[in-house]
Order: structure tokens, then C-alpha cells, then sequence
């Protein structure tokens, strides 16, 4: 079975890089809860069972009460699991322990996490530095990337990986595919299903390691830049970063003109579309004409920088619209602006980074963003024109 790797990445980041932005704003608030009584902050030593979903983000979110009977989305640079949690733990952070069981999922991203408990379902983790301690165990799969990767615990079904060092000492029920650069399978290594490697180097294969089912190797060529895993990673990332400050910062700035503009997507795509196609295609001639003149030079001007400006901001528009429509649909923190935007943004630089389709996807963002952008203002204008204001 050959999995691409635009479907793995798909996989592997679904959800687990929504929270990693919040980081920079970490130090200004706490994210709300839903009715959460006060004694359910991060900061507390001991709590009692909350039967309500958690959400926080701080310069250190330790959870620490006996049970949360409900999920529980974190951020912060220093985020630790020590309670059990009964629903899906959803965590970005510098630094992110899992020292609780999960009943549910488990989506995590930061620079290194280590997992040393039990997660019931599925783990979906990236990462600089990835570790899966002797006491940690992944209930059904796990997906993991990262560029050094350390498996201690055991993996009930199938193991998808992609690092650069990929160390397995531990039981696997099924499969393991492997985008990397070296694999080791070290003492105590099992593989119950197949092992599916696509590397420059072989994997490394210990003799008291056991495969039960076959070896497929597959060589691949060492290559750099945007072709290679880590290049794909690189560039979607740096667009989603991009993006989502960019984006966090205008809700900030003004989250009433963002929901005007987002509203007018919902409410006409269609005009949205076909305004924002005519738009991009006309308005730079129209640019480039004034500037020829010298009575429309500064015309010029002004509409060339309110041109590049709603191209930047286009992808802000639709983000926040997709991860508006995402919210609603999983009926989850629908009230909160910041987790809409990062959503969003993950999505949109998900599918926008994405190979073949990719540029379809970002002329989509761009006619959509700013026929939104032109549609909101004249409606603006043509209100004020009615109250006699312009």
C-alpha cells in the first residue's frame, strides 16, 4: 500500500497545527472556557472533576486537575497534561507533556513533546523532537512527523512516520510507513503488519527486531529545497505563520469590518466571485495607466497600495470565513474569533501549498478575498450615501 505524501501530510496536520500561532500571544490572555467555574485556570495546583470542555493558553498551562469529562484545546511555551482527560486533548506548545491518559484523540504540535501515558484512540503528533515514552500507548493510529522521532510505546494498530531519525523499540499491531531519511529499528522492535519505507538509506534493522509481515523498501533520492518532505513542511508552514498573525492581528485591530467582509462571502459568492475576477484582472492595467500620466500619478499610487493591501488581506477574508463554516459545522467554539482564524488558515495554506492543485486553490482565496473586500465597500459607501454621510 503506497501512501503519497501530500495524503500523509494531509493526515498528520488535520487540526494538530491549529493552536501553534497563539504562542505569540500567549503572554496577554487566557483563552476562554465554556463555563468554566474559576478554579478551572491553568495556573491552579488541584482541581476537582470538570465536566465542562478547557480551553487555555498562557506562558505555562499546566492541567492538573483529577479528571476533565470533556475535551481540552491548549497553548502556551511550557504545556503540561498531568489529569486525565475523557474527551480529545488538542495542545501546541514550545514545550508539551502528556503525563495523563486520553480517552480520546490526541492532536499535538510544538518544538518537543513527549508522551508518557496512555491516548485511547488516534495520535496525530508533529514536531522538532517527538518521544513516546515506555509507559505511553496510542489505542488505533498514530501519525507522526517530526525531525527526530523516538518510539518507546506500543501502537495498537498502524504507525504512519516521516522524520529525518526515526528510532522504533517498541510493538507496532500493523503497518509502519516511513518517509525519512534513517530508520532504526532497534531491540524489542515489532512490526505485526508489513514495513514500508520510502528513504535514501536502507532501513537499519536490529536482529532482535522482528517484522512479521514483508520488507518494501523503496529508495528515494536525497533531495533539497521545496521537492523534499521537509521543504514541503517548510514552505506550508511559513505561509500558514504568515497568514495566521496577519490574520490574528486585524480581528484584534477590528473584528466587525473582518465579519462585514466575511458575511458578504456567505451571502453572494457568486457576485463575490465574478467581482473579484474582474477586479484583479483590470484594476492593475488601470494602475499601470495612471502611473504613465502625470495627473494621475498619485491616483496611481494610492490605488496600488489599496490593491496590494486587499490581495494580503484576501486570505484573511477567506479564512476566516472557512473557519467560520468549519465551527458551526462541528458546533465547537463558535464564539471564539481566534480559533476560527487559525483554523482557517491551516486549511486555506493546507490547500494552497498543496501540489497540482494548489494554484487553483490560492486564485480561488484571491478572487474570493477581494470581490468580498469590493463588494463590502461599496455596500458601505451606498449606506452612507442613503443616511446623507457621503
Amino acid at each position: 500500500m503506497r501512501i503519497s505524501i501530500c495524503s500523509f501530510l494531509s493526515s498528520v496536520f488535520r487540526i494538530s497545527g491549529i493552536f501553534f500561532l497563539l504562542l505569540v500571544f500567549t503572554t496577554q490572555s487566557q483563552m476562554q472556557t465554556k463555563s468554566a467555574p474559576k478554579e478551572a485556570t491553568a495556573s491552579d495546583k488541584s482541581t476537582a472533576v470538570l465536566y465542562e470542555d478547557f480551553y487555555s493558553a498562557g506562558q505555562t498551562v499546566d492541567v492538573k486537575s483529577d479528571t476533565i469529562v470533556g475535551d481540552v484545546a491548549l497553548a502556551g511555551m511550557n504545556v503540561n497534561i498531568n489529569g486525565k482527560v475523557e474527551g480529545y486533548a488538542m495542545v501546541s506548545g514550545l514545550n508539551v507533556n502528556i503525563d495523563g491518559p486520553i480517552s480520546d484523540d490526541v492532536w499535538a504540535a510544538g518544538a518537543n513533546i513527549t508522551v508518557n501515558s496512555p491516548i485511547a484512540d488516534n495520535a496525530m503528533i508533529a514536531g522538532s523532537n517527538v518521544a513516546l515514552g515506555k509507559n505511553a500507548s496510542i489505542g488505533r493510529d498514530a501519525k507522526i512527523a517530526g525531525n527526530n522521532v523516538e518510539i518507546n510505546g506500543r501502537i495498537t494498530r498502524n504507525l504512519e512516520l516521516g522524520a529525518a531519525l526515526a528510532n522504533l523499540n517498541s510493538e507496532v499491531g500493523g503497518n509502519v510507513t516511513a518517509h525519512v531519511q534513517q530508520l532504526n529499528l532497534n531491540s524489542g522492535a515489532i512490526i505485526n503488519g508489513d514495513l514500508i519505507v520510502f528513504s535514501p538509506n536502507e532501513p537499519n534493522i536490529s536482529s532482535q527486531a522482528t517484522v512479521k509481515g514483508r520488507i518494501d523498501y523503496q529508495k528515494v533520492e536525497r533531495r533539497d529545497g521545496r521537492g523534499t518532505f521537509a521543504g514541503w513542511i517548510g514552505n506550508w508552514f511559513l505561509r500558514f505563520l504568515w497568514l495566521s498573525v496577519l490574520g490574528l492581528v486585524c480581528i484584534f485591530v477590528s473584528t466587525f469590518w473582518t465579519n462585514r467582509v466575511t458575511q458578504v462571502i456567505e451571502a453572494k459568492p457568486g457576485p463575490v466571485l465574478l467581482t473579484g475576477f474582474i477586479a484583479v484582472v483590470s484594476i492593475p492595467v488601470a494602475i499601470v495607466v495612471l502611473l504613465l500620466t502625470v495627473i494621475g500619478l498619485p491616483l496611481g499610487i494610492i490605488l496600488g497600495a489599496m490593491f496590494v493591501m486587499a490581495l494580503l488581506l484576501a486570505g484573511v477574508w477567506v479564512s476566516y470565513f472557512v473557519g467560520g463554516w468549519v465551527l458551526r459545522k462541528l458546533n465547537r467554539w463558535t464564539d471564539s474569533n481566534i480559533a476560527r482564524i487559525l483554523i482557517g488558515a491551516f486549511l486555506v495554506t493546507l490547500a494552497c501549498s498543496l501540489p497540482f492543485t494548489g494554484w487553483l486553490a490560492q486564485l480561488l482565496v484571491i478572487f474570493f478575498g477581494f470581490g468580498a473586500f469590493i463588494l463590502e465597500r461599496r455596500d458601505f459607501f451606498l449606506k452612507l450615501r442613503e443616511q446623507g454621510l457621503a
